[in-house]
């Protein structure tokens, strides 16, 4: 599990994105978000978080 202090802090506002998704890869977002019992935002946030954290442990970034 990822800690997300380290991504925000109290004095930070969460910025506004768009993307664009294929229809099926969204519907698959949507059920991973289901089975995770989050919204398909805080889902996409969560996969970012953690590909961030693995790329920085491999000295990516």
């Amino acid at each position: 599990m990822f800690n997300t202090d380290l991504y925000m802090n109290d004095t930070e506002m969460k910025k506004r994105m768009s993307l664009y998704l294929t229809p099926s890869l969204k519907k698959q977002l949507e059920q991973l978000a289901k089975v995770n019992n989050r919204t398909m935002s805080n889902m996409v946030e969560v996969l970012i978080i953690e590909a961030i954290e693995k790329a920085k442990t491999n000295n990516q970034i």
